[in-house]
């Protein structure tokens, strides 16, 4: 259950819904737009990159779709909790053993905003998820001592 909630949940997090995308600009928005221009862009529609880090995946945005991201996890994550709840409730009406996991909210860290280039911040993506497969691998290491 631990696992496919995580596949579950990395698949819509990563899935950017168009419709989201068309939303046009909310007051959220606005400091990111500032910072963007702020950093002198190379040229008209250029584009600032962040890199972001959810559970255990590390992602390239744009830096203007950091916040929706970070809805969109903890929303997915309510979600998750809400049908934990209603599973244990019903488990509990049936006076059923109820083994399912708790559902554990995904770390969302912003590991980089501002990134002038694409090439930029999927570099520093790869260097970040070599990292974070290095602490898995020595955790694991660990664990299994």
């Amino acid at each position: 259950m631990k696992n496919s909630f995580f596949a579950v949940t990395a698949l819509i997090a990563f899935s950017v819904a168009p419709a989201c995308a068309g939303d046009g600009p909310k007051s959220s928005d606005k400091g990111s737009k500032a910072a963007e221009g702020s950093k002198g862009e190379a040229g008209s529609g250029a584009a600032a990159y962040s890199v972001v880090q959810i559970g255990d995946n590390v992602k390239v945005v744009k830096t203007s779709e950091v916040a929706s991201l970070r809805e969109k996890v903890n929303e997915d994550f309510k979600k998750g909790m809400k049908s934990y709840e209603d599973a244990k409730k019903e488990a509990q009406k049936q006076k059923k053993k109820f083994n399912d996991t708790k559902p554990v909210k995904p770390v969302f860290k912003e590991v980089a905003t501002a990134l002038k280039t694409e090439e930029a911040a999927n570099s520093l993506r790869d260097k970040t998820a070599a990292k974070l497969d290095a602490q898995k691998k020595k955790a694991r290491e660990e664990k299994s001592k």
